[in-house]
């Protein structure tokens, strides 16, 4: 494929990425990367069955991070759990990168 993963912008694991895809038509078959250590999962795209590069292009791609990076520093960690808290440090780190 040629493209590298960039780490699950929520869960900041590299290891558990997977590339999904649909049923093919006739604009070929919707692709996207899931983390299958908390399910998130990027935008679906189509791309040839020989080549899920464009899905792995738009996973990477963190410009769209940027709203939920202003978001998650308006958390207060008074309002929070220690663990959400932590959780809201750990994706910021991810998405910051």
């Amino acid at each position: 494929m040629g493209d590298d993963f960039k780490p699950c912008p929520f869960c900041g694991e590299l290891s558990g990425l997977e590339i999904g895809r649909g049923t093919n038509d006739r604009e070929g078959a919707p692709t996207w990367v899931y983390c299958t250590h908390c399910a998130a999962h990027g935008p679906w795209v189509y791309c040839s069955e020989d080549d899920a590069g464009p899905a792995v292009r738009a996973w990477n791609d963190r410009d769209q991070a940027k709203e939920v990076i202003g978001h998650l520093k308006t958390i207060d960690p008074k309002q929070c759990s220690m663990d959400t808290w932590n959780a809201v440090q750990d994706a910021l780190e991810v998405l910051e990168q």
